[in-house]
């Protein structure tokens, strides 16, 4: 019961900003978050494999929107563990092979992500809350972890020769 209340209670704000954006401007944009030259870490596959995560994360907060927050989460768990296992492997595969000096933070990221994957089968579907949940974590993850994270990985691997 309180932690489905904390998520409630950030939730809402969440939810309130996004709406009330929405409110004041207009629809929403299709594109929530847009592809930017500090997004790409200069690896192509990597770069291409977080576009098309990139392309999924707007689909997801369109679909919020149109719906009033509300989204069959099933498809979004699917996908998001298909691209954990493939994306994060090959990425952890580099680290390794590589001996990347920050692979165990960079893993720990990873693990929490499929963490928090995980923690959505276990919650109810089709509610706002989980919802907005799910778009927060994944624009958490935008902001922190791919433009952070993997930007440092990105140099590196290009230091080592990779493209």
């Amino acid at each position: 019961f309180l932690l489905k209340q904390g998520i409630i209670s950030v939730c809402g704000f969440f939810l309130n900003t996004l709406f009330k954006h929405q409110t004041q401007n207009g629809p929403m944009e299709k594109k929530i978050i847009l592809w930017t030259k500090e997004l790409a870490t200069g690896i192509a596959w990597q770069d291409f494999q977080h576009r098309q995560f990139l392309t999924f994360t707007n689909a997801l907060f369109d679909d919020f929107f149109k719906n009033k927050g509300l989204i069959d989460l099933e498809p979004s768990i699917v996908y998001m563990e298909r691209y954990a296992k493939e994306h994060f492997s090959l990425e952890e595969q580099y680290m390794d092979m590589l001996k990347y000096p920050e692979t165990k933070e960079h893993k720990e990221q990873h693990s929490d992500f499929r963490e928090f994957v995980e923690s959505l089968k276990q919650l109810e579907r089709n509610t706002t809350v989980e919802g907005a949940r799910l778009c927060n974590k994944i624009n958490n993850w935008f902001a922190e972890h791919i433009r952070v994270t993997d930007k440092d990985l990105g140099a590196f691997l290009n230091d080592q020769g990779q493209k």
